[in-house]
């Protein structure tokens, strides 16, 4: 009987180690950056503005929950910014869209920091290098600087889901109990 309960109890094990290494989600942070200036506008700046102006953005990007999260630096501008967006999709040197409104999440001042969720297809567009960072003032409502978006590195970590938690304790349940009953038989 002992050798019943033993062999029951180390299958529950076996099944239980299996099912964890083998539904492993995998959380994936892409970095990326943009160096923004005057000479990647699309449109021709106000001459009566020097072309000074640079900033640089550190960007991450969570693969499971779609999470952006951005801090852009500038200085240089002509004035004030008066908006700053991400804009997408487009290559170097065209023009598109806007895809998220820095300024309304960030405010207008440097560093402008903040976070928002994208949808898949921002996604795949962002991770295709097709977004860019504009920054807008009263002298240059097209933009005033401008840089693209470029994937650096990622990491990726293993992060359990809600189900997997819920099968862990699930079999630790499981495994205290045939531990409880080997000691009641014994």
């Amino acid at each position: 009987m002992i050798y019943k309960q033993n062999y029951h109890l180390t299958i529950l094990l076996i099944t239980t180690i299996l099912l964890l290494l083998s539904t492993n989600t995998y959380a994936k942070t892409i970095n990326l950056t943009a160096s923004l200036d005057a000479a990647q506008e699309t449109a021709a700046l106000n001459p009566a503005t020097p072309a000074t102006a640079t900033g640089n953005a550190a960007i991450n990007f969570d693969t499971i929950s779609k999470q952006l999260t951005w801090n852009i630096n500038f200085s240089g501008l002509s004035a004030a910014a008066v908006a700053a967006h991400f804009h997408g999709p487009a290559g170097v040197g065209q023009a598109a869209g806007v895809q998220v409104n820095i300024g309304t999440i960030s405010g207008l001042s440097s560093p402008m920091a903040g976070s928002t969720v994208l949808t898949t297809a921002q996604e795949n567009e962002l991770l295709s290098g097709l977004w860019y960072i504009n920054i807008h003032t009263a002298l240059n409502p097209p933009g005033e600087i401008r840089g693209q978006t470029v994937a650096q590195t990622s990491s990726v970590s293993a992060i359990p889901t809600l189900a997997q938690w819920s099968m862990i304790g699930l079999m630790s349940a499981l495994l205290m109990l045939s531990m409880f009953q080997l000691k009641r038989f014994s």
